[in-house]
């Protein structure tokens, strides 16, 4: 059994570690890769009405594949 000391530490040393992981994140700027895609653009997402709900739940699109074209999903047939 670890004493309550020992889990505090291992607690604080978990998320210092996180925190200096994700540190250069902190000047990154907004990267706009697939707002327009996903919600600009797109007709579906208008709302949060029954409609909307349905097709957030229910579609699956492959946002990389239609981004960068055919190549990754070839790519992963290929290697799987």
């Amino acid at each position: 059994m670890s004493s309550p000391v020992a889990s505090a530490l291992l607690l604080l040393l978990v998320v210092a570690s996180a925190f200096v992981a994700f540190l250069p994140t902190l000047d990154a700027g907004f990267v706009n890769w697939d707002d327009d895609l996903n919600f600009i653009n797109n007709p579906h997402f208008r709302g949060l009405g029954w409609a909307n709900l349905h097709w957030m739940f229910t579609t699956i699109h492959d946002t990389e594949a239609s981004v960068r074209g055919d190549g990754l999903r070839r790519y992963r047939r290929a290697a799987g």
